[in-house]
C-alpha cells in the first residue's frame, strides 16, 4: 500500500481536452483529494469548466484506488472495476479500459511526490479526443 499512499492529500488539477471531431479545446480547473478509506484511497475531483461552450459549469467525479501488489486498481465509485496500472515502471505507466464500442487508453507520468499526469486517448464511433490532466501537490 506504500505506493498508493504517495497520492494521499490535496492536488490542484488542470485538464485540457482536445476534441478531434469538432476541433474544439476545452479546459477544466479544480482540485483532486485522495482520502484514506477502509481499503485504500477514495479520490474525489471537483472544479469547473473554464473553456467550453458550457463554461462555468461545475463538475465532480469519484473513484476508488486500491493497492494490488505493485499495481493500483482503480474502481468507479460504485465499485465496478475501471483499470489497473503499475507504479514500478520508471515514472510512467499505461493501461486500457474497453467499453465497447469505445476504447480508453491512458498514459500516466509520475514525478512524485510533487506532480503527476494522466493522458487519456479516447476513440469510438461518437468519440475522438485526448484529455490531459496535470496534478500538482497543494
Amino acid at each position: 500500500m506504500d505506493g498508493l499512499m504517495q497520492f494521499e492529500g490535496r492536488w490542484a488539477l488542470s485538464r485540457q481536452v482536445q476534441d478531434f471531431r469538432d476541433r474544439s479545446r476545452l479546459a477544466f480547473e479544480g482540485e483532486a483529494t485522495f482520502r484514506r478509506d477502509a481499503e485504500g484511497l477514495a479520490l474525489e475531483e471537483s472544479g469547473r469548466w473554464t473553456e467550453a461552450k458550457w463554461g462555468g459549469l461545475t463538475a465532480s467525479r469519484r473513484y476508488l484506488w486500491r493497492a494490488f501488489g505493485p499495481a493500483i486498481d482503480v474502481f468507479y465509485a460504485d465499485g465496478r472495476f475501471f483499470h489497473r496500472f503499475d507504479l514500478v515502471q520508471a515514472g510512467r505507466a499505461k493501461s486500457r479500459h474497453d467499453c465497447p464500442p469505445d476504447r480508453y487508453d491512458v498514459t500516466y507520468r509520475f514525478d512524485l511526490p510533487s506532480a503527476w499526469e494522466a493522458a487519456w486517448r479516447v476513440k469510438g464511433p461518437a468519440k475522438d479526443y485526448l484529455s490531459r490532466t496535470r496534478y500538482r501537490r497543494r
